[in-house]
């Protein structure tokens, strides 16, 4: 498997280089870190259930044949021999970046609920929102779209813009901090 070109080294994704893995010398030598390297073959077994088209996988073969319990047709099965250590490592970190990309959402949900209720002190009321389907309702001031996918207003863009000679330390948008005064002294 390592000497399939069309397998990317981990190291070299991680820095955004798509290199081909390159064969191991000895096949059984262990890290620093104590981690085999060798394989760990297995297999997965991919379901397709002809009649309702969906698609599944197992890790349980089994002799005979099954039935699709939804509909009761006989599903086709498709053995992948995996590198079961190499799938592994693959779930781990598509896991670790899920909970970092789940902690940066629990950090823009704060920021965005925050600028909210500031939004509101500044109204008196809670400002009712535009209706975003109604064609005559204003154009949103809309400067860009974060990574995120999230908008972010000509207000909060690019901040540092707005002071002559500061530098961009900290960003913009509802990433950049804000004061945690209720608008007290300047800095």
């Amino acid at each position: 498997m390592a000497d399939d070109e069309k397998v990317i080294s981990l190291d070299s994704r991680r820095r955004g280089a798509a290199q081909p893995v390159q064969p191991e010398r000895s096949g059984k030598a262990t890290p620093k870190g104590g981690a085999p390297r060798e394989p760990l073959p297995g297999q997965i077994i991919w379901l397709h259930c002809p009649t309702c088209g969906t698609f599944e996988f197992t890790e349980l073969a089994m002799a005979g044949g099954r039935t699709h319990r939804p509909c009761g047709t006989i599903v086709e099965e498709v053995p992948v021999d995996v590198d079961l250590r190499a799938e592994y490592t693959i779930a781990e970190l598509n896991l670790q970046r899920l909970h970092e990309l789940t902690r940066l959402i629990e950090g823009q949900i704060g920021r965005f609920e925050e600028y909210q209720r500031r939004l509101t002190t500044l109204a008196g009321q809670r400002p009712v929102p535009y209706d975003v389907d109604d064609p005559h309702a204003p154009q949103l001031p809309v400067a860009e779209m974060d990574a995120l996918g999230m908008l972010v207003s000509q207000a909060m863009h690019n901040p540092q813009a707005r002071f002559a000679g500061a530098a961009a330390p900290g960003g913009d948008g509802p990433d950049a901090e804000m004061p945690d005064d209720d608008g007290g002294d300047a800095p």
